[in-house]
């Protein structure tokens, strides 16, 4: 390895404790000697250059500018492009760039018996580029430093002297000591060190995950030496210890072998029938085997999966332990996400091994300056970690699953697998790599809007999503992010799962909610308490969470046995990258002003009991009915008493094009800009040719132009009112400002056993906003009606 005269005479003590933390090369200087093919130089070079994406205006791009004389290019114009390009340019000439060395050390190590000195103890040697020596000081918006992770060899001097401690990947292997060691020390520091990880998500417990209640059932892990020597189903009865969940795909293996009824007995050693078939049929795929490994190396006893712990073909079974699912993933020690798995299905195999980080080496000195052998560099490369991440983890098909989405929101430490290695993942702080680097957010050309330095990309990110529950109005405004996340994500039995799979969140909300209603209860203009209580998917008396809206373009499938109104209850159906085609939640979004005050007061609910068979609302049976779970299925059904004002509408065609929406949206202070490709017109029944409004309708029977002009009349229900609209304007108003009515779009229905009682029926067929005089005026002559959605 060729190292250029400054890497020849770099100096580790200059890094000593208690002295000045940067060190650098002058950034010229850096890439005279890339040119030189330094190898420590230029794999720096690298990684620095990988760092900026493409950014122009930062000092690195400038000084290569410089050196190859091209500043008049088209690429680059000095004054031209941009502000900070200058700003960068004028401050290289007063202070020419440095790239700047500091490091990072491990914990304290006792110094060598015969030495008192304290040694360096260094693990990674970081570098960034820019002017000045204050670290806040760095290039650009976004922190574009790069780290080595340092290492020498078993008996060198920098070994031995305690100097150099850290660790490089040299192994193409994943699963190897090396892995388990570091999710050992990232869990204890984890445990020592951020409070929010010994929480539930509702802040309503803190917790020992060293020792908590198991589940009721258990993988019990039998080992010796650490390696598995036999599994059984062991049924818990209230023993406390840790445990690992699993959170995966179902496959067809999965549906090899599942807990039955058939067998579970033999599983959990109590069977006594000879050459008993259930006892012959395996409990373990290769991804079940590797998730026992991982918990054995690990010293867990006990691992969690669903597909094993609960009885599949037991309804009751079922229902009582999906119910306890947010205390399962949230007191696990650690939930395994398997993310990206092998070939064979299982979590741990070979990589390749061009997918190693090359390593380098520089000279060690010790404390004399006498060169005492090398240590070693290697640099994983904070781009390609990302990438790694973003590939394997973000996009991954596992969560692509209305199931685990609450699997991860609610499990406190999560490993992840990716094409490249392993993450690891707690509420504090942002994804690792084993060996410690954090995975940050990066834009590239794929996707430039999505990936941002100054936001959260998605939902692996438990960064970017941090619920607010300080009161009941920011719980119930939180709720709704939740579910613009949740209701995307595809589920195999949609009608019998859509709520169910989210009732962990909603549980753990509803602890939240118990605790405001406390603390900071809501009273009405009466001066009434308001108790805010979970409906079918919405916490009401929040009329607000009625005015979803569908967002992506596709059939539409209603979901039986539940209201028209739950936006659980529509569904659609996405295209997989095979061509397979997958059932999906409708994806949804809120986006009322917040200038905009409700109209509508929603004054009961009557809760209604389901068939389980076909899952049809038992209207005759709503006397009195408490469902045993309001989370679960035994909660899906509600009818809604609403006291608000019904103006008669008329349906149209989509508008014509963007000028028309974009214009429509400008009226009605409708600023977010998602789902207007199915926006429909709306007119009044008195001025059929005037446009007064718009509508997002997402029922089934109206997807067409024909549907909806046949309609006949359909009733807006008056839901919330925003008098601050500024297009006043724009329809000739003398005050600039106009007043916009967010509004249901209703038919009425017949409902036998419940529209008989003298109640007036309706279903909800979309959203949407209305506008103009005419409504103005059909709005002050209607007196406020109940209606019932149902």
């Amino acid at each position: 390895m060729t190292l250029c005269s400054r890497c020849q005479n770099f100096d580790i003590y200059t890094f000593r404790q208690g002295g000045f933390e940067y060190r650098g090369y002058p950034l010229d200087g850096l890439l005279q000697s890339v040119e030189a093919d330094c190898s420590f130089c230029t794999l720096l070079f690298e990684h620095l250059l990988s760092t900026e994406n493409g950014w122009k205006a930062n000092h690195l791009w400038m000084t290569m500018r410089k050196k190859s004389k091209k500043t008049d290019s088209g690429q680059w114009k000095l004054f031209g492009d941009s502000v900070g390009q200058f700003i960068k340019w004028f401050s290289s000439q007063i202070r020419p760039p440095w790239v700047h060395f500091y490091v990072r050390r491990g914990r304290y190590i006792e110094p060598p018996s015969d030495d008192e000195r304290q040694p360096l103890n260094i693990k990674a040697l970081g570098a960034y580029i820019s002017t000045g020596r204050d670290k806040m000081q760095r290039d650009g918006k976004t922190e574009r430093a790069v780290w080595f992770h340092l290492s020498a060899d078993p008996g060198t001097p920098a070994y031995i002297s305690g100097d150099i401690t850290g660790q490089l990947r040299a192994s193409n292997r994943t699963g190897i000591e090396l892995d388990f060691n570091a999710i050992r020390t990232w869990h204890k520091r984890c445990r020592l060190n951020h409070p929010k990880c010994r929480a539930t998500l509702s802040g309503s417990e803190t917790f020992n995950v060293e020792a908590v209640s198991l589940p009721s059932r258990c993988i019990h892990i039998e080992t010796e030496n650490r390696e598995v020597k036999e599994c059984t189903l062991l049924e818990t009865q209230g023993k406390t210890g840790k445990y690992i969940a699993l959170s995966h795909r179902w496959s067809a293996d999965t549906e090899a072998v599942r807990t039955l009824k058939e067998n579970y007995d033999c599983r959990t050693k109590k069977c006594t029938t000879p050459s008993c078939q259930g006892c012959k049929t395996p409990m373990a795929t290769t991804l079940f085997k590797h998730a026992w490994e991982l918990a054995a190396k690990l010293g867990v006893k006990y691992v969690w999966i669903d597909s094993l712990c609960i009885i599949q073909d037991d309804a009751d079974d079922w229902k009582r332990e999906s119910a306890k699912m947010a205390d399962y993933y949230q007191h696990a020690w650690l939930t395994v996400a398997a993310t990206r798995t092998r070939n064979d299905g299982g979590l741990f195999g070979e990589l390749e091994t061009k997918d190693l980080a090359r390593v380098t080496r520089l000279p060690y000195r010790d404390r004399h300056g006498s060169q005492k052998g090398y240590f070693y560099l290697q640099c994983p490369g904070g781009k390609a970690i990302s990438r790694d991440y973003k590939n394997a983890v973000s996009r991954s098909e596992l969560l692509r699953r209305g199931w685990v989405y609450q699997e991860w929101l609610l499990s406190r430490r999560i490993l992840a697998f990716a094409d490249f290695g392993l993450f690891l993942h707690c509420e504090t702080g942002y994804p690792k790599s084993l060996s410690g680097d954090d995975v940050r957010f990066i834009r590239d050309n794929e996707d430039v809007d999505e990936w941002r330095s100054s936001e959260s990309p998605d939902k692996s990110f438990k960064s970017s999503f941090t619920p607010n529950l300080s009161s009941l109005k920011n719980i119930a405004s939180s709720w709704r992010k939740v579910i613009e996340e949740y209701s995307r994500l595809e589920l195999t039995k949609l009608t019998e799962d859509r709520l169910v799979a989210l009732s962990g969140i909603a549980s753990e909300y509803g602890r939240a909610v118990e605790v405001q209603q406390r603390k900071n209860p809501v009273t009405n203009n009466d001066g009434e308490t308001l108790r805010y209580t979970y409906v079918c998917g919405s916490w009401f008396p929040e009329i607000g969470d009625l005015l979803w809206q569908q967002v992506e373009t596709g059939p539409r499938i209603r979901a039986k046995g539940m209201p028209t109104w739950c936006w659980a209850s529509m569904g659609t159906t996405l295209t997989t990258v095979a061509g397979n085609e997958v059932l999906s939640g409708l994806a949804v979004r809120w986006s009322d002003s917040h200038s905009s005050t409700a109209e509508s007061v929603l004054e009961e609910f009557v809760r209604v009991p389901v068939d389980h068979g076909d899952l049809r609302p038992v209207f005759d049976l709503t006397d009195g009915y408490i469902p045993d779970n309001i989370y679960g299925n035994d909660g899906r059904f509600a009818v809604l008493g609403i006291s608000g004002r019904l103006i008669q509408t008329q349906l149209h065609g989509l508008f014509v094009d963007d000028d028309d929406r974009t214009a429509a949206a400008n009226i009605t202070g409708r600023g977010l800009n998602f789902g207007r490709e199915m926006w429909r017109r709306v007119t009044t029944i008195e001025t059929p040719g005037l446009i007064a409004g718009w509508a997002s309708v997402e029922h089934p029977d109206f997807q067409t132009d024909v549907a909806c002009e046949q309609s006949g009349p359909i009733f807006a229900l008056v839901a919330s009112v925003d008098r601050k609209v500024g297009g006043g304007w724009l329809l000739g108003n003398l005050s600039p400002h106009l007043t916009a009515y967010g509004v249901l779009y209703l038919r009425p229905v017949q409902v036998p056993g419940f529209a008989s009682r003298d109640r007036d029926c309706y279903e909800r067929i979309g959203v949407g906003k209305l506008f103009g005089g005419e409504v103005d005026t059909m709005y002050a002559v209607t007196d406020a009606s109940r209606v019932w959605l149902v």
